[in-house]
Formats: structure tokens, sequence, C-alpha cells
């Protein structure tokens, strides 16, 4: 909402859009084969969808953001499980 220029404010009337809309191109990214992470496929939707209601280059930075937290949540994830002992098979 901070890089929004003053003239274009965020609203709690355009929230449930701006949800809304990336909500959908979370799972259109989801269900789309051939699109590992939904790489591509969301992020064409979610412009597709929120460039009405927010600035192209804002919304593009979100996607990235999202993108950065995403793959940085399971790189941490992969790495703690690497942490956990083996499970002991029963002979």
């Amino acid at each position: 909402v901070a890089m929004l220029p003053p003239s274009q404010h965020l609203t709690m009337e355009v929230l449930p859009v701006v949800f809304g809309g990336f909500s959908m191109s979370w799972l259109l990214g989801l269900v789309v084969p051939g699109a590992p992470g939904g790489v591509g496929v969301f992020e064409a939707t979610a412009v597709g969808l929120l460039q009405t209601y927010l600035p192209t280059g804002v919304l593009l930075g979100a996607i990235a953001f999202y993108r950065l937290i995403s793959i940085l949540a399971e790189a941490v994830t992969a790495a703690l499980a690497g942490f956990l002992p083996t499970q002991v098979r029963p002979h």
C-alpha cells in the first residue's frame, strides 16, 4: 500500500477484489498441468485480473515478493526436514 502513488489508494472496498483475484490466480496456477508451481500462469492471471485495480509495477512487485517468500519457505522447510531423524523400519 505504501508503494501506491498518492492519487491511488487501496480502499476497503477494493481489498476483497484484490484478495479474490490473487486467490483465483493462485488456484489457476495450482491446477494447470505443466506449470511447476504455477509459474507464468499465476503471474499472467494476476496481472490480467488486477491491473485495473493496482498499477502494473506495484502488482508485479507484489507477485515477485510473493514468489520470493514462497521459495524461501520451501527451501527452509526442506533444509529443516534434512535434520529430522530417519524413520526406522521394522524388520
